[in-house]
């Protein structure tokens, strides 16, 4: 399966106080540790972000189409961006997600639009694959307003990857995002 990577980092982090993506964990950037698990499985890796910081990492940046959309204006500017037809969405503020969890949710993507994980019944939408045709559904929330992304995936075909802390190898750790200090700190091993 062709498929390109977008890294959503365009988030205004007002909970955090600070662009999140930049910040260190365990003595990297938390971007980096998305870009990390991503790396071995040979896609194509975009970030979409406002900064300009981001070209440090020596990967394309574009930024959002349309300012101040949240999560949702980031998946419409990667979906009206790419040129594949499959997409992996991930925002940066994950850096405990493993290249396995990623692989998992690509081989789970099949006769749907739309894959998503949820870890013990609580589903994340940041984390996984968007076909381009529910561009024109991202398009009408955009242009309407209408921006929670469970709505938007409702309107679609959609798989819920239904994981469970008992699975063994998968823990909430990687599911993990980061909003505040307090949730850095519980990061940091």
């Amino acid at each position: 399966m062709e498929i390109t990577f977008y890294i959503l980092a365009g988030g205004k982090s007002s909970r955090m106080g600070e662009d999140k993506g930049l910040l260190l964990v365990n003595d990297l950037p938390m971007i980096q540790h998305v870009i990390n698990a991503i790396v071995p499985l040979n896609c194509e890796i975009i970030i979409l972000s406002n900064s300009d910081e981001y070209e440090q990492f020596n990967y394309p940046v574009i930024k959002d189409a349309v300012a101040s959309k949240g999560p949702a204006g980031g998946i419409y500017t990667a979906l009206n961006h790419s040129q594949t037809e499959q997409n992996f969405i991930v925002s940066c503020d994950v850096p405990n997600i493993t290249t396995e969890l990623i692989q998992l949710i690509i081989d789970a993507h099949e006769n749907v639009e739309v894959t998503v994980p949820s870890f013990d019944g609580r589903l994340h939408p940041i984390i996984g694959v968007y076909n381009k045709s529910v561009l024109p559904l991202f398009t009408k929330a955009i242009e309407e307003n209408k921006l929670k992304i469970m709505h938007i995936l409702e309107q679609s075909k959609f798989k819920e990857l239904k994981l469970k802390s008992d699975a063994g190898w998968v823990t909430k750790l990687y599911f993990s995002n980061v909003n505040t200090m307090e949730d850095l700190k519980g990061l940091e091993e």
